[in-house]
């Protein structure tokens, strides 16, 4: 009789791990197709983000704004460190220009196919992740907010770009941050969003380059 109450036990026990871990494996699977769906669709996006660049000797901070236009059109503007503020870069349909205000005219390529805008694009690290053969998904906890870790491995075979992951908010569906790791698995740049907007009107305006 005790024998039987406590296979009772290990069978009730058993089935409510299964229980839970059904339950986790729907809610990892539901968080996983919202964030395709929101990133899928991604028209536009406007951010003011922190990059925290990491060497052997320095780290070094950057607050800019990003703004973003589907296809093929990136803006970068500097706030900081002082020095840099108000120094732009446009890239739009094979033009990319910089302009910092006390230049005396524009810095232009011609023809500029960007192979590497140094992965600091929200959109470059969703193309990257949806192509990758090695990807990764985990759950990070922070305080009271919980994260979908999305990871994945950067092609190319540079030592201090090896791979790139996103925190994704689980209840936003928002970027909190951005990480890519050298060949030690060590962060070498940092990016915190600080306020995003995703699919936002924007003006073709904002993209132009005056020559």
């Amino acid at each position: 009789m005790i024998r039987c109450k406590g296979m009772l036990i290990l069978l009730t026990l058993m089935m409510m791990i299964l229980s839970c871990c059904g339950e986790v494996l729907i809610r990892s699977e539901d968080i996983h197709q919202r964030i395709y769906k929101t990133y899928r669709q991604l028209e536009t996006y406007q951010a003011k983000i922190t990059v925290i660049v990491t060497s052997n000797k320095t780290t070094k901070e950057y607050v800019m704004n990003q703004w973003y236009k589907y296809p093929n059109k990136f803006k970068m503007m500097l706030l900081e460190p002082e020095g840099f503020n108000g120094l732009v870069t446009i890239y739009n349909k094979g033009k990319i220009v910089t302009v910092h205000p006390d230049m005396q005219g524009a810095f232009i390529l011609h023809n500029y196919t960007p192979v590497d805008k140094g992965h600091l694009f929200l959109t470059d690290f969703f193309e990257n992740y949806y192509k990758s053969q090695q990807t990764s998904m985990q759950t990070f906890f922070q305080g009271q907010a919980k994260y979908t870790v999305l990871k994945a491995d950067i092609p190319g075979g540079h030592a201090h770009r090896v791979s790139q992951a996103m925190w994704i908010d689980n209840e936003t569906c928002l970027p909190f941050k951005m990480e890519i790791y050298d060949d030690n698995n060590k962060p070498v740049i940092t990016i915190i969003y600080e306020d995003i907007k995703l699919n936002v009107p924007m003006k073709e305006e904002i993209f132009e380059i005056s020559e």
